[in-house]
């Protein structure tokens, strides 16, 4: 009798235990259920979401649209080579020197004839982002497209106006969400030949974009200002057959991004994101002629990039992104002269050299003709 009155209080305990224990299964699982059906936990989802994926966007379409038009500028003032040679893609002179090939000594190189005071170019950049990390973790591609035109003022100074179009899809890690954009934009540019050897070049640029942000639950859609300006100062050293072309430059670019209702009826503020970068870097290049126009110019470049001011980035898991400021940039490309009207040029380059699991590819083509 006391064995069975025994044996019947531990099954009683063992039934109490399990019962208390499927409780707490269920009350976790609704109180799971109740925070992922929060409005406003789903609103904060959206809003890191759009934070971390906006963080490496911004740099990169503002990095596309200045290397495209420094590229442009480049082709429009760089000197001709010390050793003569061949004019540079859209080479670029006094009107004097309008005759001067081939074989011309050092100087600015020469637009032939000198009627060709403009000059329209088109460009297209993608980029792969890809950034390895539980919390702020982002990937996807961004690319865009520029359209320019610019004329010669005077025998130094260029003046020109572009168009920029601008489409990418990230996804981040830790919301599992993502952000899809597009946009345009418009801007002018301008560069200056302040010596035989050394270029100045600037780029103001506005793009009106458009968002989609979401997750596996909930989206929300909004407007965004952001605006780019740019400048640099490039000097151009001769050794042998091999040019260099220091550099330094200095990039700020803001987003100011418009409020917006989510789709499950949660109200998210609108913010703003700001950065600026200083670069300082080099590039050699060495130009092979085919003829008295025609010429391909291969080249390296390395440039180090420093992250001077941004915007604090968002509370993820707890934490904010601790990553370096500094960075390092490695490119590559080559120029074609195909005519004297007509110019092509390729170009590639890898960023995050000096950040562990941050990369970014990208690639790009440009072709200019003046008239």
């Amino acid at each position: 009798m006391a064995g069975t009155m025994r044996r019947q209080g531990w099954e009683n305990r063992l039934r109490m235990a399990w019962l208390a224990a499927a409780a707490a299964i269920v009350c976790a699982g609704e109180a799971n259920a109740q925070f992922q059906s929060t409005p406003t936990s789903q609103s904060d989802r959206l809003s890191e979401t759009r934070a971390l994926a906006t963080a490496d966007a911004l740099i990169v379409s503002a990095h596309q649209a200045t290397s495209s038009v420094s590229r442009a500028i480049a082709a429009r003032l760089a000197p001709v080579p010390a050793w003569g040679g061949m004019p540079p893609a859209l080479a670029y002179a006094a009107e004097d020197k309008g005759s001067a090939w081939p074989g011309m000594t050092e100087g600015r190189s020469a637009d032939t004839p000198a009627a060709l005071l403009w000059n329209v170019w088109a460009d297209a950049n993608a980029s792969w982002i890809d950034r390895d990390h539980p919390l702020f973790g982002n990937d996807g591609y961004l690319t865009t497209s520029s359209i320019g035109i610019d004329r010669r003022i005077g025998d130094r100074a260029v003046l020109g106006v572009v168009v920029n179009g601008e489409w990418s899809d990230l996804d981040t890690t830790f919301t599992a969400g993502k952000l899809e954009t597009k946009g345009l934009g418009i801007g002018a540019y301008g560069g200056y030949a302040l010596t035989d050897r050394i270029v100045a070049d600037a780029l103001v640029l506005w793009k009106g974009l458009e968002s989609d942000v979401s997750n596996a639950a909930v989206r929300g859609s909004y407007a965004s200002d952001r605006w780019i300006a740019a400048a640099n100062l490039t000097g151009y050293l001769d050794l042998a057959a091999v040019r260099l072309a220091p550099s330094a430059g200095i990039l700020w670019t803001r987003e100011e991004q418009g409020a917006y209702i989510a789709s499950n009826g949660a109200a998210s503020p609108g913010t703003h994101v700001e950065t600026a970068v200083v670069s300082l870097g080099t590039k050699a290049e060495y130009t092979l002629a085919i003829d008295a126009w025609r010429s391909v110019t291969p080249w390296l470049g390395l440039a180090a990039e420093w992250e001077v001011a941004a915007s604090d980035g968002p509370l993820i898991g707890g934490a904010r992104d601790g990553e370096t400021d500094l960075d390092v940039r490695l490119s590559g490309g080559v120029n074609g002269q195909v005519s004297d009207r007509l110019s092509v040029a390729l170009k590639a380059d890898l960023s995050g050299l000096a950040r562990s699991g941050h990369k970014v590819a990208t690639a790009g083509a440009q072709v200019a003709l003046r008239f």
